[in-house]
């Protein structure tokens, strides 16, 4: 199948237009939605099949305020509709998280006021939010990345930035929240879990406000732990922009097997 990567690009027309590329590079950029909210802290986009048609789809905040969701060669539509309360605009879309065996997957995002919602396929007026209640970071950009399980087939969790600026881990299922470093440095700015140092289960990436990229082990899962600096051949070169973030890792850092 196809391999893509969405991004948000000025048209120079309108407001951003929301657009995938193909890795191999053989075809020209698609755009989905020729509008979408271009705003500053709104531009972190969520990957679901959210209506279980087996194609992978965008979930993002849309030029109508709305969460909006766009699939290849589809016509976009709203999931949320901005109604004025606390759901919608999405400050930053987490992505989605299947739980069951049927329907699609839930899509969680951060809503202005720095909480997590989430929204079902089959419920889809009906917006939800966790179990457990916390506030995300938000500064420079939203302190939110992308679910994955720490090892094997375990559940998945989101990694975050919590609004006391220490890097956690909520797990989808039932919304537990376990801080997993007492910093009160980090930007609140996108993380990732990245397999650094080889080990049975991925670390947390994250960004302290020099800008500097540092992992905590999730080893101890539940119990805060000291954080290590990221290093390239023993120097600490790896250093952010504080309005990006951190991207979802692809392989490893370091370390082997």
């Amino acid at each position: 199948g196809r391999r893509e990567i969405p991004y948000v690009i000025p048209d120079g027309s309108n407001a951003p237009a929301l657009r995938v590329v193909e890795l191999t590079g053989d075809d020209e950029p698609e755009t989905l939605d020729k509008n979408v909210l271009g705003e500053e802290r709104y531009g972190r986009l969520g990957v679901a099949d959210f209506d279980d048609d087996g194609q992978l789809g965008i979930a993002y905040p849309n030029a109508s305020r709305a969460l909006g969701y766009a699939e290849h060669e589809t016509n976009p539509y709203d999931i949320v509709q901005y109604d004025g309360d606390d759901n919608a605009p999405p400050l930053a879309v987490m992505g989605g998280v299947r739980l069951g065996k049927r329907g699609g997957e839930r899509i969680y995002w951060v809503n202005a006021d720095d909480e997590v919602r989430y929204v079902t396929q089959a419920r889809p007026t009906d917006v939800k939010s966790p179990s457990s209640s916390y506030d995300i970071g938000v500064g420079d950009n939203v302190g939110v990345g992308s679910a994955r399980a720490l090892e094997g087939n375990g559940m998945p969790r989101w990694p975050v930035v919590d609004s006391s600026r220490n890097p956690g881990a909520i797990l989808a299922v039932n919304g537990q929240y376990r801080v997993l470093n007492e910093s009160e440095k980090t930007a609140r700015v996108p993380v990732a879990w990245v397999d650094v140092v080889a080990s049975p289960r991925r670390e947390l990436v994250f960004a302290l406000d020099n800008g500097f990229l540092y992992y905590v082990k999730t080893t101890s899962f539940g119990t805060p732990t000291s954080r290590t600096i990221l290093r390239v051949e023993g120097v600490p070169r790896l250093h952010i922009e504080l309005e990006t973030g951190v991207a979802p890792g692809v392989g490893r850092v370091a370390g082997s097997r």
